[in-house]
């Protein structure tokens, strides 16, 4: 499976664009002429990489901890709410056949190695929402006919939809509860969608916390699924190359716990997603 990712080589130097066809060896996208300063860029000059480019296989050990967040100045981070009914619950929300949209600002997102940090004296109920990340990669209009909206894909991701639940609740603040700094992580690369990739109703995602396993779902149970998704998004909100849609995340968050659970200082939270890789960030509250 090809990947893309963003890797930090130094502190004096610019990150770096890579992509791997095995997720082993990798090859700066510089290689071919490119210099990238966005996902949207990094999408493009991906697209017009000569179609021989895997055999050009520079085996370049990659420190896990140097990469990025493949994410860079996205148009639009759209999250998306009770897309698992049983977590739609648990937070909640009640029944409902609308759509749920709420925005996340690029500014939360933090690498896939990163630490997030909550600020006491904001949240004392921070909580976790794994999730499948879906990164946009052709202009799509609104009301466009779309025969197969799985074409507009450029690739997926791993997210963690961090959020400050006693904001998000007390206060009725929703993308002020979930856009506080850091609190996406994402990566730890993209993962291209080709048309040999397996559908996404055959991998399942896992939230742990500090090694116990919190959540487990297949992304086959999404009330919606990635192309409905977009079908529903494009009837009013216009996409673009580099935009991210957080497709929702299954039961398992601390707010449904009895009694709830959250986040402490110090607290390890990883997400995996089956052939997409992991996550793991750091909580800090500081």
């Amino acid at each position: 499976m090809i990947a893309l990712a963003r890797i930090q080589h130094g502190r004096e130097m610019e990150p770096r664009w890579i992509i791997s066809p095995d997720q082993r060896h990798w090859t700066e996208l510089a290689a071919f002429g490119t210099v990238a300063s966005s996902t949207a860029e990094a999408i493009a000059a991906t697209r017009r990489l000569p179609t021989n480019w895997q055999e050009l296989r520079t085996s370049q050990l990659i420190n896990p901890r140097l990469l990025l967040a493949p994410i860079v100045n996205p148009g639009k981070v759209i999250g998306i709410a009770g897309n698992y009914v049983e977590h739609a619950t648990e937070v909640g929300l009640p029944p409902s056949d609308e759509l749920r949209l709420f925005a996340k600002f690029p500014s939360a997102i933090t690498g896939p190695h990163a630490s997030v940090t909550a600020r006491a004296k904001v949240t004392h109920q921070l909580d976790y929402e794994g999730e499948l990340a879906v990164v946009i990669g052709t202009h799509l209009d609104i009301e466009q006919e779309l025969a197969n909206p799985m074409a507009a894909v450029f690739g997926f991701a791993v997210a963690n939809d961090v959020t400050a639940r006693d904001v998000q609740h007390d206060g009725n603040q929703l993308t002020y509860a979930k856009s506080m700094d850091t609190f996406l992580p994402i990566g730890p690369w993209i993962t291209v969608r080709t048309e040999h990739t397996p559908p996404l109703s055959e991998r399942s995602i896992r939230t742990l916390v500090n090694g116990d396993e919190v959540q487990h779902a297949h992304l086959g149970q999404m009330v919606r699924d990635v192309p409905n998704l977009i079908h529903d998004i494009t009837r009013s909100i216009s996409l673009d190359p580099g935009d991210v849609i957080l497709t929702g995340s299954p039961r398992g968050s601390g707010v449904g716990m009895d009694p709830p659970e959250y986040l402490k200082n110090q607290d390890i939270v990883s997400v995996r997603i089956t052939g997409f890789g992991h996550i793991t960030n750091t909580i800090h509250i500081v």
